[in-house]
Order: C-alpha cells, then sequence, then structure tokens
C-alpha cells in the first residue's frame, strides 16, 4: 500500500515539474516573440519620425519660397521648402551664376482606415502633386498642432500664415497580434510604439 502511495505522489510530482516547464517554455517564446515585434516595431517607427523631421525642418526655405501651410489640418500638412538645399551654378566658372533650387510642394496625410481594431492607416508622403510614397504603414494616429510666435496654439485649417513651431505625435502599431498570458487568460493585442516632437522651422 505505501508503495502505491509512493508511486502515486511521485507521477503527480512529475507531472508538476512537467506543467511547470512546459509554461515556463510558453512565458519563454511569448516574451521572444514581443520582444522581436518590439524591435521591428521600433525600427518602422525610426524611418518616417525621421523623414517628417527633416522635411518640416525646412518649411519655407528658399528665397522664393511662401511661408504659407496649404494644409494646417489636424492629420494633414502641406508646405512649400527646398529639400536639397544646396547651391548650384553655372558649369561655365567664368560666369560663376548663382541658380536657386525650386522649391517642392511637400504633402503628408494618411489613407483610409483599415479594418484593424484600433483601426490601421497608411501615412503617405507626397511631392509636387506626384504620385504618393508609402511612408509608413499600421499608423493608429498622426496629429499635428501648430503654434504661432508666442507658442500660442494655431488653429487647424488651410492657408496658414505665422506658424512657426509644429508639434508632432505619431503612434504606429505591429502588423500582427502578439499572445499575452497563458492558457485560457492569454490575450491578443497589438503592440504600439509612440514618437513625439516639436519642429522650429527656421526660415518661417
Amino acid at each position: 500500500m505505501g508503495v502505491m502511495i509512493d508511486i502515486i505522489g511521485s507521477t503527480i510530482i512529475r507531472g508538476a515539474i512537467v506543467l511547470v516547464i512546459l509554461n515556463l517554455n510558453i512565458s519563454l517564446n511569448n516574451a521572444l516573440s514581443d520582444k522581436t515585434v518590439r524591435a521591428a516595431l521600433k525600427q518602422k517607427t525610426v524611418v518616417p519620425a525621421q523623414i517628417l523631421t527633416d522635411d518640416i525642418r525646412l518649411a519655407g526655405y528658399g528665397p522664393t519660397t511662401s511661408k504659407k501651410f496649404y494644409k494646417a489640418q489636424l492629420s494633414e500638412i502641406e508646405f512649400d521648402a527646398v529639400l536639397n538645399p544646396v547651391d548650384t551654378y553655372d558649369p561655365d566658372p567664368y560666369l560663376g551664376v548663382h541658380t536657386d533650387p525650386a522649391p517642392s510642394r511637400v504633402h503628408y496625410y494618411l489613407g483610409a482606415a483599415g479594418p484593424e481594431i484600433p483601426p490601421h492607416r497608411v501615412l503617405y508622403r507626397q511631392l509636387n502633386g506626384g504620385a504618393p510614397f508609402e511612408l509608413a504603414r499600421d499608423v493608429v494616429s498622426l496629429t499635428f498642432t501648430y503654434y504661432n510666435s508666442v507658442g500660442n496654439t494655431i488653429a487647424a485649417g488651410n492657408d496658414k500664415l505665422g506658424i512657426k513651431s509644429i508639434s508632432i505625435k505619431l503612434k504606429i502599431a505591429s502588423n500582427a497580434q502578439v499572445i499575452e498570458g497563458i492558457g485560457t487568460d492569454n490575450t491578443a493585442k497589438y503592440e504600439t510604439a509612440y514618437w513625439e516632437r516639436t519642429i522650429f522651422p527656421q526660415n518661417l
């Protein structure tokens, strides 16, 4: 009788050990998957954030460039800027004719919302009314806030003058959901990355 009790007891202990190991493996796999998704998400956020920063810093740059924002909406912005501020000269060294680069019309806007919850959208960058370029996918939100020279908020709208700084808030989600928890308590959700910056274009 004592032998049977020992066998049953050892079986229960072994089973508990196996369950602990299985749960540990699941937790480690989930943690690794989550870390991989977050690393990819961070990289996916860096590029559009840098391009947005570089473009908006140049808003109004150039002697013939308009200082007006054609669109200064909550999730859309359009302005003129010389994106390649490099002086060009006539190839004849004796003439030395200076030519100012022509400004470009820069337009950022969000595409239609996708079926995901929260909805994912595409951030487009368009130059001079040409074909829009997909700058980022899985954008959850993009918010522009505009300020005048004394730091007061300027209402969103079109054909705006007097904008001296722009606050940008960008939130991007992972393209796939990750599982959190173990067993019946697990939940699937999108990871998100948030980026924020206030830019002061020197040429406005």
